[in-house]
């Protein structure tokens, strides 16, 4: 899971390198899976599991009203370069 993370941000970090006006919005969180196993014989209960998995999610947006207010908010790049001239 740690390596698909890493891909991830060097992913969305690219585009946002490449992509003027492209603001980022990250946040951690967990997806939750449910799976249930019926029974191969007669008079056995079904079983459910619940397991919860780490995940990260990435918002991508070209309105930065969008995001601006949102904890995992980064600004586009482009716009730190152009204002910086």
């Amino acid at each position: 899971m740690g390596n698909t993370i890493v891909k991830l941000i060097r992913i969305t970090e690219f585009l946002k390198k490449q992509v003027c006006d492209l603001h980022l919005s990250y946040k951690i969180g967990e997806i939750e899976f449910e799976e249930t196993y019926e029974p191969l014989f007669e008079g056995l209960n079904t079983v459910k599991t619940i397991s919860r998995k780490p995940a990260m999610f990435v918002t991508i947006s070209f309105n930065e009203k969008l995001l601006k207010n949102e904890p995992g908010y980064f600004k586009s790049e482009c716009n730190d370069k152009e204002s910086s001239k």
